[in-house]
C-alpha cells in the first residue's frame, strides 16, 4: 500500500534536450534567450526576455536567529556565487532563472512554463553521469527534468486572475472609477518584496542559501508575469531583500506562528535599518 502511494505521488514528468542560444537586440541592447525542447508530445519555442527590474545582482541577504534572551540578531551575508538571470516569455507564460554551474559549467534553467510545467536542473552527479555515457552538442544541455503540476479533480479550477478580476466586481470598480478620475492609480506601479522564508523553508532547502534564494526568485519572477498579464495599471515587482530564518522562532500559537514571525522580523529589521547598516547585532 505504501508503495503504490509513493507511485502515485509522483507526478508525470520527462527528461529532456534544451536547444539554446543568445540572441543579441541591438535596439536596446538587452540579451534575449531562444529556447527549443518537445516534452509531452507538444514541440514549445520559448522567446524569452529579460527580466530587469526584479532583482540586482547585489540584492541584499541576511539570516537571522533567536539569542538566549529571546531577540533577534541579524547578520548580512555574502553572496556565494551568481544567482543568475530572471527571463520571461510573455506570449506562452514562462518565467525562468538561467545560470551557469560553478562546477561543470552547464547552463540550467529553472522555473514554469504555463500552469502546468516546472523546470528543474537534474542534480550534478547525475548530469556527468549522463555525459559519461552519451555524447551531446554542445549547444543541448540534456540535463532537466520538466513534470506536470498535479490537479485536484474535486477542486474547481479557477485562473489566477478569474479570483483576482470577478467580472461583477470589476464592472462595479470601472463605473466608479468614471466618477473619480482624479484618483486612478498610477499607469506603472513599483511594489518592492522584502521575502522573509521562515525555518521550514530554509530546512527544506537543506539550509543551501544558494538554493533558498533561487527558489524565491524564481517564485517571485512567476508572480511578476502573472501581474504582466492582467489589465489595469502595470505592475512591476522588485525584489529588496531576503531574509533567512535559521532556527525556529517560537511566538503565539502555533497555527498564527508564521504570521507573527514574519511581523516580528519586518518590524525588527525596519527599526535597525532606521539606524546604520547592519553587520551583526543583538536587538
Amino acid at each position: 500500500m505504501a508503495a503504490e502511494t509513493r507511485a502515485l505521488s509522483i507526478p508525470e514528468y520527462q527528461i529532456v534536450n534544451i536547444h539554446s542560444r543568445t540572441k543579441r537586440d541591438t535596439s536596446n541592447e538587452e540579451d534575449k534567450r531562444i529556447i527549443k525542447l518537445n516534452i509531452f508530445g507538444k514541440s514549445l519555442d520559448l522567446n524569452l526576455e529579460r527580466n530587469n527590474n526584479l532583482m540586482r545582482n547585489d540584492v541584499p541577504l541576511y539570516s537571522v536567529i533567536a539569542n538566549s534572551t529571546g531577540h533577534l540578531e541579524y547578520q548580512l551575508l555574502q553572496h556565494e556565487e551568481p544567482l543568475g538571470v530572471t527571463y520571461q516569455d510573455i506570449k506562452n507564460q514562462a518565467a525562468l532563472v538561467i545560470h551557469t554551474d560553478p562546477e561543470d559549467g552547464a547552463t540550467l534553467y529553472e522555473g514554469t512554463i504555463g500552469h502546468e510545467l516546472v523546470v528543474r536542473p537534474l542534480p550534478s552527479s547525475l548530469r556527468l553521469r549522463m555525459m559519461e555515457n552519451e555524447i551531446e552538442n554542445a549547444h543541448i544541455e540534456k540535463s532537466h527534468v520538466i513534470f506536470k503540476r498535479k490537479q485536484q479533480d474535486k477542486v474547481p479550477h479557477y485562473s489566477d486572475y478569474a479570483l483576482m478580476e470577478p467580472g461583477d466586481l470589476v464592472s462595479k470598480i470601472r463605473r466608479k472609477r468614471s466618477l473619480r478620475r482624479k484618483r486612478e492609480a498610477p499607469y506603472v506601479i513599483y511594489p518592492e518584496i522584502l521575502v522573509i522564508v521562515d525555518y521550514d523553508g530554509y530546512r527544506l532547502h537543506g539550509g543551501d542559501n544558494v538554493q533558498i534564494k533561487r527558489y524565491f526568485i524564481s517564485f517571485w519572477n512567476g508572480v511578476d508575469l502573472r501581474y504582466k498579464l492582467l489589465k489595469g495599471p502595470k505592475v512591476r515587482i522588485s525584489i529588496a531583500g531576503i531574509i533567512i530564518s535559521r532556527c525556529e522562532i517560537q511566538r503565539g500559537t502555533q497555527y498564527i506562528k508564521k504570521i507573527i514571525l514574519k511581523a516580528i522580523i519586518v518590524k525588527s529589521f525596519v527599526q535597525e535599518k532606521s539606524k546604520e547598516p547592519i553587520g551583526m547585532r543583538h536587538f
